[in-house]
This record gives C-alpha cells, structure tokens and sequence, in this order.
C-alpha cells in the first residue's frame, strides 16, 4: 500500500472523531455508544480537565486498529515484536504527557515516519 493509500482513510477517520469531557458522556454514554454501533467510523475522544483520557470506539474498529497494529509490527525495521511495542509505548508516553495540539503534530510526524 503506498502512503497516499494509507492517508486516506486516515483522513476519513479524523472526519468522524468526536469529543466529550467525562461529565457529559456520563449523561450521554447509552446514546454514544448506540451512535458508535452505528457508525463504526466515529470514534470519541474523552477528555478530563481539558486533557485526552480514553477512546470510545466499536468493537469493529478495534478489531481493524488491532489487525493494524499487528501488520504494522511485523514489517518493522529489524526489529524483534518487543523492541516495536516498547518503542510504541515510548512514543506514546512522549505524546501523552504534551499538550493536545503538541500531541496532534508529534503524531502527524509519526504517521509520515511510519508512512515512508
């Protein structure tokens, strides 16, 4: 797949992603889930004190993101399946602890890493 192929839907995806902080998916939650059973593409961003907490998704994009993620360890450069996983984790620590906007570009640049 070329990277013009990967952005796409990629694209596609961050159309659907939606936010709540956690007080108003509290009041919401039966609702959003019933929306996301429906639309497997949306995906909801929880967010406490203004800060990313938790993903809301179906059970169908989870399966999709996990069949990625598994491809996407398996081609890696050389390195062993546990080398990929813990140099993921590290990077998505870095990405946790910036702000959301920060977060935003280190992934953008991730992306196009991985992409290349």
């Amino acid at each position: 797949m070329s990277p013009t192929t990967l952005r796409e839907p990629a694209k596609v995806l961050e159309e659907q992603l939606e936010f709540s902080n956690i007080t108003d998916l509290r009041q919401d939650f039966l609702r959003k889930v019933e929306e996301i059973q429906k639309n497997p593409a949306i995906r909801l961003l929880i967010l406490k004190h203004g800060r990313p907490q938790a993903v809301l998704m179906s059970a169908e994009a989870y399966d999709v993101l996990r069949k990625v993620v598994n491809l996407f360890l398996s081609y890696s450069d050389g390195q062993t399946r546990e080398q990929s996983i813990n140099a993921a984790i590290k990077r998505f620590e870095a990405e946790r602890s910036a702000t959301p906007a920060e977060a935003e570009v280190s992934a953008a640049s991730g992306s196009e890493q991985a992409a290349g």
